[in-house]
């Protein structure tokens, strides 16, 4: 298959199989086509040429880079994650957290004085939680 916006493709000649207990990280330079590839597998982009089966059961989520500058710099993870998980007790939120390497003063530390490696695992955790739940 391949595929891309139009003009030339950005992905070519792609032939993969991904299964369901397959998980997946993307790296590479800009403009390697990373993006592209999350689209097609999360179901935003459709082929432009060749097919693409997809099993019911996938369930993609990604975060991009940017999305880490748009969390608000007074919020804690422990604020983030009650709202995310309002049914859940107290310790299930922070174990939920320490399991993405947020230790137990982190919890309660602002995004702003969070590290951009924290930030980062914490955007993944909640990506993670959203894919389980969609």
């Amino acid at each position: 298959m391949s595929a891309g916006y139009g003009g030339p493709p950005i992905l070519k000649n792609l032939n993969l199989r991904l299964d369901v207990d397959d998980r997946i990280g993307l790296l590479g330079v800009n403009g390697a086509g990373k993006s592209t590839f999350a689209k097609l597998v999360a179901g935003a982009l459709a082929a432009e040429t060749g097919e693409m089966t997809r099993s019911p059961r996938l369930k993609a989520g990604w975060f991009h880079q940017h999305q880490i500058e748009a969390l608000d710099p007074q919020d804690t993870p422990l604020d983030i994650i009650r709202r995310v998980l309002p049914e859940a007790t107290e310790s299930q939120r922070r174990s939920r957290l320490s399991q993405f390497g947020l230790s137990f003063q982190k919890v309660e530390t602002t995004v702003a004085n969070l590290s951009g490696g924290e930030r980062a695992r914490l955007l993944l955790n909640l990506v993670a939680m959203e894919a389980r739940t969609s």
